[in-house]
């Protein structure tokens, strides 16, 4: 379980390094800046896909979800809550509530709804899809419809959707939405 914190606070601290570079004035180092940056964000996600798909056949990596499931268990409080069944929305309900309250979106009420609920359609059918495919056993050995997990997905589309309606506003919203996916993730993992 150590290994897994470890292993997740590296592929964070690793995510967030170019925002915590300083600025430069030199435009050759901000060009080598953005290509670093276009680097990290296209090798991070295809690092974490990779892993997905090895684990779905690899040995090891079954045995290290069956041990951490096994840790899980030993700490029933840790394993069994529904906090994640409604957090993952959370940046969503934050992103109706503003519009609400009147901050100014990038698009009308209407238009919100219409993007939020196609966005969970297009993931829920990714989602559902992959489950289906990949047909990969729960830790709790409840079914076989594990991977990819479905509240991550929805937390992130949520919290995408944040981002989009009022990332321009203030960075501290975006790292909120941001913020819930993580908890929402290292409650997955």
């Amino acid at each position: 379980m150590r290994n897994q914190r470890n292993f997740v606070l590296i592929v964070f601290l690793f995510s967030i390094l170019p925002v915590l570079k300083a600025q430069e004035n030199d435009s050759i180092s901000k060009q080598k800046h953005n290509k670093t940056l276009r680097t990290l964000e296209i090798a991070i996600p295809a690092a974490m896909i990779t892993y997905g798909i090895i684990s779905i056949e690899s040995d090891w990596l079954k045995q290290l979800d069956y041990s951490t499931r096994d840790e899980l268990l030993e700490d029933k409080s840790l394993w069994y809550n529904s906090w994640d069944n409604y957090a993952q929305f959370s940046p969503a309900v934050a992103a109706f509530g503003m519009k609400l309250y009147g901050v100014e979106s990038r698009h009308k009420l209407s238009d919100m709804f219409i993007l939020y609920t196609l966005s969970n359609v297009l993931e829920g059918g990714i989602i559902f899809t992959t489950k289906n495919i990949t047909g990969r056993k729960r830790p709790d050995g409840s079914n076989y419809h594990s991977f990819p997990s479905g509240h991550t997905a929805t937390a992130f589309v949520a919290a995408e959707f944040l981002h989009q309606e009022y990332g321009d506003k203030s960075v501290w919203i975006s790292v909120g939405g941001y913020g819930n996916l993580s908890l929402n993730l290292s409650h997955r993992f």
